[in-house]
């Protein structure tokens, strides 16, 4: 009934300029402002609310609409249809039909790759803005993007080209991130709707198989404020879905996204905007229980030819002064000084200041740790990292309320290869608060959060710390992995190869994890000698890994065992506030007591790949102890720490510790996951220490009545 009054204060329209052609007249529920003009239409409105009114009681449910002057909305495309009913934002994507068979040819039809090409629409046809538009595609058929342009993943946990889709993703606008509302622009399609393409590959459906057009299984929109229909289909080709406003969900949250968690937040507030420029604060913090980063590398893209003025806090790599000089900047600020500003550049590189830089007032509380972030469990207060800027805007952003985030966020390791986080976009969400003078509140003008996830390594990825695994029922010890740290490619040339980077490791004596891994070949041969074990040609490859981790079960009783961890450094680095986090089989994990030369306690830790919480042992020196790590001494010695860990069996009935559940699962070092055996230490003798030494009683006491 409330929707039936809602008429359109204006009819007149220019040809091809709105959605819904020219001359046409929207029916009821598409108002398009208030109805404040004079002439004919206007001042025949309340009758023809009336009349829509007293139709609309008559009119049973399901029955239906007819536009003006004799128009039937069921003659029109889904699409379109859904332009007069859909109060809120109607999605559109089709997939081309042209599916293309693509190289590497295969056998089998459900691993033969197609290319496909698809295209969608968002076209806001409700009464709110929609800020930072989200939209989730069902992906089926194991896809995976090839290009996007203006577009980027939102979780951040892949990058076009070559992100695995299969299981459904989010995708984010970069260019045009908002739509205003068909009211506020006179519908300018510019303004209320945005297109996109999308072209990768996926698996198994193409022509002349039995699924043709590989459509998703949905389309919806995630942000929140919506509730999408299940997809439509208009076409063969084409799904369509209409996502109504929920009109107090939508106030009461003022559009806000929900704040997400990851293992890096970044956030973007704006503190205080002017006409042509504005200050911001940028706060990173490590939520990553286990996460680590040493010298962090913050990069970004501005969008409208923005750059920074001045910093405090952290500073940029380069000015490159020559930026400003020429192009879009040069032309909105002709007559200004660029010899001072921080950065030119459209890509900035920003690192943090050193520890001495933090005494310095002007620079805000929180920065200055030498680009040190750390995990709650070492050190609370360096979680975070703080620094402010001033932002000079480009020439099309002067205004106070016209304000963008960067886009392209990526945080690395300074002089460090590979990137370890991916960033999705920057969302908008409820402003910042700050805590003011006496009890005063003071919150940001705007707040856009970033969240980057730690990238999920390959198995065979190179790492940058290993595991050896050994036993007090075994002499000899399961070695790293072959070429766990990389390294291995000058090795492996042909025509004289001199290892093998995939074969296991030959097995060592114990004191030969004292030994670098390049020296200890002779020690592995002796060893398969003695054993008259198979000696490979080439032998394998060492595991060049800098930091060694060893664990060993010391001990195994009927109510409990005893482990000991070794780290080694073979590096030069010396190593401060290390640690290690240790995941055991679940079924062990309530029997852990206590670790005695180090900080022990337990975490929990999100799985990437369940997407569910792991118990893990946290591992760290004890300050003034051994909490740093040293590095290698005279090329020789590495730095060494260990301690011993006990488990209560009582707690955990029936697990088989020498059978594997005494060995962990995965181990990281500094947050950094450590490649690890694929087998454990086995022994045909193996008891627990309580039958080794009832059996020893057993053959003792009959010598010790000969004797007597």
């Amino acid at each position: 009934m409330v929707a039936a009054l809602r008429l359109r204060a204006t009819h007149t329209t220019t040809p091809g300029s709105t959605l819904l052609g020219p001359g046409a007249m929207a029916p009821a529920g598409r108002a398009r402002g208030a109805g404040g003009g004079q002439g004919p239409w206007s001042r025949a409105a309340p009758a023809l609310a009336l009349l829509v009114c007293v139709c609309s009681l008559w009119l049973p449910s399901g029955v239906e609409a007819v536009l003006p002057f004799g128009a039937n909305i069921s003659a029109l495309p889904l699409s379109q249809q859904y332009l007069y009913t859909c109060e809120g934002v109607i999605i559109t994507y089709t997939v081309d039909e042209n599916v293309e068979r693509i190289i590497p040819i295969s056998p089998k039809n459900a691993t033969q790759p197609y290319k496909f090409d698809a295209s969608g629409t968002l076209t806001n046809a409700g009464y709110e803005e929609l800020q930072n538009w989200e939209l989730w595609i069902g992906f089926q058929h194991d896809e995976v993007l090839a290009d996007a342009p203006g577009l980027i993943i939102s979780s951040g946990l892949e990058k076009v080209p070559g992100a695995l889709v299969g299981n459904g993703t989010t995708i984010v606008g970069v260019a045009n991130p908002d739509l205003l509302t068909s009211i506020d622009t006179a519908e300018n399609l510019d303004l209320i709707q945005v297109d996109f393409k999308i072209t990768g590959t996926e698996f198994g459906v193409g022509p002349g198989q039995p699924i043709e057009i590989p459509l998703p299984k949905n389309v919806t929109l995630m942000n929140p404020g919506y509730n999408c229909s299940k997809p439509e289909m208009e076409t063969n080709v084409t799904m369509v879905v209409c996502c109504t406003e929920n009109r107090t969900k939508v106030e009461t949250e003022r559009n806000y996204l929900r704040r997400q968690v990851g293992d890096i937040n970044i956030f973007y507030d704006v503190l205080a905007p002017y006409g042509n420029s504005y200050t911001a604060r940028v706060t990173i913090d490590m939520d990553d229980p286990i996460g680590r980063i040493d010298h962090w590398n913050l990069t970004w893209s501005w969008m409208f030819n923005e750059f920074i003025s001045s910093m405090q806090g952290a500073q940029t790599l380069e000015q490159v002064q020559e930026d400003c000089l020429t192009g879009p900047i040069f032309e909105a600020y002709p007559d200004m000084d660029f010899s001072t500003v921080m950065s030119c550049q459209s890509t900035p590189s920003i690192v943090d200041l050193d520890s001495s830089a933090a005494f310095n007032p002007a620079n805000p509380p929180g920065c200055c740790r030498n680009g040190s972030l750390l995990p709650a469990a070492i050190d609370p207060k360096a979680t975070k990292s703080v620094f402010t800027m001033t932002v000079m805007k480009g020439r099309t952003q002067v205004g106070r309320d016209i304000i963008d985030p960067p886009g392209g966020w990526h945080i690395t390791e300074l002089n460090k290869p590979g990137e370890e986080y991916k960033c999705g976009g920057a969302r908008l969400v409820e402003p910042t608060q700050f805590p003011g003078p006496g009890l005063h509140t003071m919150s940001a003008a705007r707040t856009w959060q970033v969240t980057c996830n730690k990238t999920v390594l390959a198995p065979k990825a190179p790492r940058k710390c290993c595991v050896s695994f050994s036993g007090f029922y075994n002499t000899s010890v399961i070695p790293c992995p072959t070429c766990a740290c990389g390294g291995c490619g000058p090795l492996t040339r042909p025509p004289n190869p001199k290892c093998n980077p995939n074969i296991d490791p030959m097995l060592l004596p114990t004191y030969g994890l004292l030994l670098p891994p390049s020296n200890r070949t002779r020690l592995a041969l002796d060893l398969a000698i003695i054993e008259r074990w198979p000696v490979p040609t080439p032998k394998p490859c060492p595991d060049n890994c800098g930091v060694a981790i060893n664990w060993h079960v010391y001990s195994d009783y009927t109510n409990g065992f005893s482990t000991r961890l070794t780290l080694f450094n073979w590096e030069t680095e010396v190593m401060p506030q290390w640690f290690v986090a240790v995941q055991l089989n679940k079924t062990v994990m309530p029997g852990y007591l206590d670790t005695y030369s180090f900080n022990g306690s337990t975490v929990k830790d999100l799985d990437p790949v369940t997407q569910k919480n792991n118990t893990l042992i946290f591992l760290q020196g004890k300050e003034g102890y051994n909490n740093f790590l040293m590095g290698l001494d005279k090329g020789l010695v590495p730095g060494k720490v260990q301690s011993l860990m006990s488990f209560d069996k009582r707690l955990t009935p029936g697990i088989d510790v020498v059978g594997g559940d005494g060995f962990p699962q995965k181990v990281w070092f500094n947050g950094d996951e450590c490649a690890m055996p694929t087998y454990f230490p086995t022994s045909a003798a193996a008891r627990s220490g309580s039958l080794a030494l009832g059996m020893a009683l057993a053959l003792a006491l009959p010598l010790l009545l000969l004797l007597l």
